[in-house]
């Protein structure tokens, strides 16, 4: 079945084989994207500026709507909880209302699937953006750590790569810078292992027609490979180079003359590789399938893991980090070098993920403070202390 959207109608319709064309029922005329949710019958479809729908085609029934309060550029679909199910996942930028700039636009990120949906706020001065900075490529889905669960990969409008996990929350390492100054890029990244040391590498192309590659394993800055061509016009993608019983990744692009750059990197092409609406059959569906996933620690608490950022904070507020291995509870209390405590926070930690709460220091003065950071969950219970330097 072949899914179209934005007809004249602007209805979604199912094309079969035999040329039989019938619209999706539930869904409303003004459709701006679709994505397959899993390998069954369910998709996820946006009304502009106004809802996400998921959808089973087998039965036409609608399984869940949530409200989407701005403008989506593109969805896609895969597991990136780890809870078996398949999220629609999807940045949405507000439209600037009279009287405001365009700093005041908000933001977020949305993730939804049959059990519950969640929204994440993406403004500054809580989050790492700045003011005037959106998301507008298309986001990627690929298991960067081998634990199972997709993390979200975007580039934002000032050039800068994002990923987040399936909690909204940032991966160590990002946002990445793409060469300084920061190039516009017009497209999301492609994701595998490039070099072939087994670990992937997250490439990207900007308006100049420059490669970029960066890996998260090895900690370095970004790099910028070759240039591909001029001006960058379509989203570039990876495919198979065939020579004899050897198969290498090759990579093509299209700039704005209309010229095709294609390029073998000559490393072998062993499975698929994330990019623009996921894969070649333009699915946006990423498999929620990871080859013998593994955990990132058995350690319950670890306390490494346990940190602030920014840090020294020099804005109205900072994010408290914490990993647990499993479910737990998360308390936060936080002393001044006095012993007076200064706020409490409460937060619940999903095992197997990052997570952070919100320390909101507007009413704070400058000074070094203690945070006492204790997990909780069955039945045992774990305490690290950081230190917090506000500056103002």
């Amino acid at each position: 079945t072949l899914l179209a959207y934005g007809s004249s109608s602007g209805r979604v319709e199912r094309i079969s084989l035999d040329g039989t064309v019938q619209s999706v029922s539930g869904v409303g005329n003004n459709n701006f994207a679709v994505a397959r949710l899993g390998p069954g019958p369910l998709i996820a479809v946006i009304e502009q500026e106004s809802n996400l729908r998921i959808l089973d085609l087998a039965t036409n029934n609608i399984l869940v709507t949530v409200p989407v309060d701005g403008i989506v550029q593109h969805l896609v679909g895969g597991d990136v909880r780890g809870n078996g199910l398949s999220q629609a996942v999807c940045f949405v930028n507000k439209a600037v209302l009279p009287g405001q700039t365009v700093e005041q636009q908000a933001r977020y990120l949305l993730i939804v699937d049959q059990q519950s949906s969640v929204s994440i706020a993406l403004n500054s001065p809580a989050f790492a953006t700045e003011p005037d900075e959106g998301f507008v490529t298309a986001p990627i889905l690929a298991d960067l750590d081998g634990d199972g669960r997709k993390e979200i990969l975007v580039v934002s409008s000032k050039g800068r790569l994002y990923g987040f996990n399936g909690q909204g929350v940032l991966l160590d390492g990002f946002p990445m810078g793409l060469g300084l100054p920061a190039p516009a890029v017009m497209y999301g990244p492609l994701v595998g292992d490039v070099n072939g040391d087994g670990h992937p590498e997250i490439l990207n192309i900007d308006v100049k027609g420059d490669l970029w590659s960066y890996s998260p394993a090895g900690g370095k800055r970004a790099e910028m490979l070759f240039r591909a061509g001029d001006i960058t016009a379509k989203s570039p993608s990876f495919f198979h180079k065939r020579s004899g019983a050897s198969t290498t990744l090759g990579f093509v692009s299209v700039d704005g003359q209309g010229q095709i750059a294609a390029f073998d990197l000559s490393v072998p092409y062993s499975s698929l590789w994330p990019m623009f609406r996921y894969d070649p059959a333009g699915t946006a569906f990423a498999s929620a399938v990871t080859p013998s996933p593994k955990p990132i620690t058995s350690e319950f608490f670890p306390r490494s893991r346990v940190y602030n950022w920014p840090n020294p904070v020099s804005t109205s507020s900072t994010q408290i980090r914490y990993f647990t291995s499993e479910d737990a509870e998360i308390s936060v209390k936080v002393f001044d070098l006095a012993g007076e405590k200064i706020t409490e926070l409460n937060a619940r930690s999903t095992g197997g993920v990052d997570g952070e709460v919100r320390w909101d220091v507007s009413g704070v003065q400058s000074g070094v403070y203690l945070a006492r950071v204790e997990a909780t969950g069955n039945g045992r219970s774990e305490v690290a202390i950081i230190k917090i330097a506000v500056v103002k």
